[in-house]
């Protein structure tokens, strides 16, 4: 099984040049939000500002997921600290990619 996703999520400026605050949408509909380095966000609809979040995709890893709940258990490169690595999203925002071997 391939474990290279992308997950659909929400992108802001980051403090520093090099990431972005990114916000996904788990499947309990709480938000996981993190800064990440900017070469995991990809797709931007836009350029991000300070005042106003773009839709964008983050590179993670699928751990696992159940056709029949509509759900995938995700991990993401970066810990949040109440949330952690690893969560719930819905099936419908994963998308597998190609990682480069």
């Amino acid at each position: 099984m391939e474990t290279g996703i992308s997950v659909a999520c929400e992108v802001s400026v980051g403090t520093f040049m090099s990431e972005y605050f990114v916000k996904i949408k788990m499947f309990d509909d709480k938000l996981w939000t993190g800064a990440v380095d900017r070469e995991m966000v990809f797709e931007l609809e836009k350029e991000p500002t300070k005042e106003f979040y773009v839709k964008g995709r983050i590179c993670a890893y699928l751990i696992s997921f159940d056709k029949e709940s509509g759900t995938a258990t995700i991990e993401l490169p970066i810990e949040e600290s109440t949330v952690g690595r690893k969560i719930i999203v819905s099936l419908g925002i994963v998308r597998r990619e190609r990682v480069p071997a």
